[in-house]
């Protein structure tokens, strides 16, 4: 929820005061990656074929690789901080916190945070390849969907136990409803005292 925020503050703030360079490398640099996440998402759920989809999400992790830990640090940020400023003023300097305009600053903040993110993401990537690599199978830790699916069969057989259990009992109840006394530690019959 945090990047939704962040981005669109980024990018409202960037057309607001005419940064669109930054704005459009900011989505040019995020899309790229998602390409093909959303196809290997597509061939896991639809095709269900492993190898293409493992080939899709290795191309997915190089692409976010290079345009989010390379591409993004080093061409978007780099020019905000060194090139955005001549384009502002001539005379205008980033770190001197005191001079006008503020809001570029802001914008180098916030594109800082996105970096923030994509290094936290980047981890837990490597988590999920980890998994995939070791046999157990990948979940995506941001599909609301899945974990949905996910939850929807573990409910059912949830439900499906607690049915099991309950004929079970029922039918114990029936066999032992003879008997008045039942031991609560074991099921073998308690004669009555007369």
């Amino acid at each position: 929820m945090i990047h939704h925020i962040v981005t669109i503050a980024l990018l409202s703030t960037s057309w607001a005061i005419n940064f669109v360079r930054v704005g459009t490398l900011v989505l040019v640099s995020h899309d790229v990656a998602d390409i093909f996440l959303e196809g290997g998402k597509f061939i896991r759920y639809d095709l269900n074929n492993s190898t293409v989809t493992y080939i899709l999400y290795g191309c997915f992790f190089s692409s976010w690789i290079i345009t989010r830990l390379m591409y993004y640090p080093f061409v978007v940020i780099r020019s905000a901080l060194f090139e955005a400023a001549n384009l502002i003023q001539p005379d205008y300097d980033v770190w001197n916190f005191t001079q006008i305009p503020y809001v570029p600053r802001g914008i180098i903040m916030l594109l800082a945070a996105l970096l923030l993110l994509h290094i936290f993401w980047t981890f837990i990537i490597l988590k999920i390849f980890a998994k995939a690599i070791s046999g157990k199978t990948p979940k995506d830790v941001r599909s609301d969907s899945e974990s949905d699916f996910e939850d929807s069969d573990d409910r059912r057989k949830l439900v499906t136990k607690k049915r099991e259990k309950k004929r079970v009992s029922d039918k114990s109840v029936d066999n032992d409803s003879e008997d008045e006394f039942e031991s609560p530690t074991s099921r073998r019959r308690i004669p009555r005292k007369e």
